[in-house]
C-alpha cells in the first residue's frame, strides 16, 4: 500500500512541478511581450491560458483520488492539502499574465508607449519569486521560502512607484493627450496584476512552510489574497 501511495504522490508532485514550469514560461513570455510590444505573442499567451486551467483540474483530481483511495495521514495529508491550495495560486498567476496580455491587445494605441522600466523590473522580480517559491516547495527549503516572503516588499515598492509615475502622467496629459492618459491607466492595471503575481508567489512560499512545519501561522494573509482576486474578477 505504501509503495502505491509513494507512486501516486510522485506523479502528483511531478505534475505540480510541470505546471509550475509552464507558468514560469508564461511569465517569461509575458515579460518578452511587454518589453518588445509583441502583440502576437501576447495574443498567444491569452489564448493558451486554458492549458494552465486544465493542468490545475488534473492535479486536483489526482490529489482527491490519493485522499480517497490511499487514505493518507499526518504529514502526507498535509502535503496533499498544501498542494491543492498552492495549485490555485499557480493557476491565478497564469490568469494575471493572461490579463496583462489582454490589456495589451485591447488598446489600439498600446504601441505608442514603451513599457516603463519599473514594470519590467517588477515582473522580473515577481518571476524570480515564483521560481524560488516553487523550488522551496519541491525541495522543502524553509530558508528559501522565507526569502520569497521577504521579497514581496520589493514588488510592492515597484508597484507603488508605478502608481506614482502613471498618476503623474495622467495629471500632466489629461487635458491634451488622451491616448497617453489611457495608456497610463493600462499600465496601472498591469502593475497591479504584477503585484498580485508577487502575492501568489508569497502564498506558495507560505504553503511550503506549512507543509514542512505543520504550523499555519504562515497562512494568515492567504484569505486576504483570495478575496482581492475575487474583487479583480468582478
Amino acid at each position: 500500500m505504501r509503495s502505491a501511495f509513494d507512486r501516486e504522490m510522485l506523479k502528483l508532485l511531478n505534475d505540480v512541478n510541470s505546471m509550475g514550469a509552464r507558468v514560469d514560461s508564461v511569465i517569461r513570455d509575458t515579460h518578452t511581450a511587454l518589453k518588445n510590444l509583441d502583440f502576437l505573442l501576447a495574443q498567444q499567451i491569452y489564448e493558451s491560458d486554458h492549458e494552465v486551467d486544465d493542468m490545475e483540474i488534473t492535479i486536483e483530481r489526482e490529489a482527491i483520488s490519493v485522499i480517497a483511495l490511499q487514505q493518507p495521514v499526518a504529514s502526507d495529508l498535509r502535503k496533499i492539502t498544501a498542494t491543492l491550495k498552492m495549485v490555485t495560486d499557480i493557476e491565478r498567476i497564469g490568469d494575471q499574465c493572461a490579463d496583462i496580455c489582454e490589456i495589451m491587445n485591447s488598446n489600439p494605441n498600446f504601441h505608442q508607449f514603451d513599457c516603463p522600466e519599473k514594470v519590467l523590473l517588477a515582473l522580473e522580480k515577481a518571476r524570480e519569486m515564483f521560481s524560488s517559491a516553487m523550488e522551496a516547495f519541491m525541495q522543502r527549503d524553509m530558508e528559501l521560502a522565507k526569502e520569497v516572503i521577504l521579497s514581496d516588499d520589493i514588488v510592492d515598492n515597484y508597484f507603488n512607484e508605478i502608481v506614482q509615475d502613471m498618476t503623474n502622467i495622467i495629471i500632466d496629459v489629461a487635458n491634451n493627450n488622451s491616448n497617453n492618459s489611457a495608456l497610463a491607466v493600462d499600465y496601472l492595471f498591469i502593475g497591479k496584476y504584477i503585484e498580485r503575481i508577487g502575492d501568489h508567489a508569497t502564498n506558495i512560499a507560505e504553503w511550503a512552510l506549512y507543509e514542512i512545519t505543520g504550523d499555519n501561522k504562515y497562512l494568515i494573509d492567504s484569505d486576504e489574497y483570495e478575496d482581492e482576486d475575487e474583487d479583480d474578477e468582478e
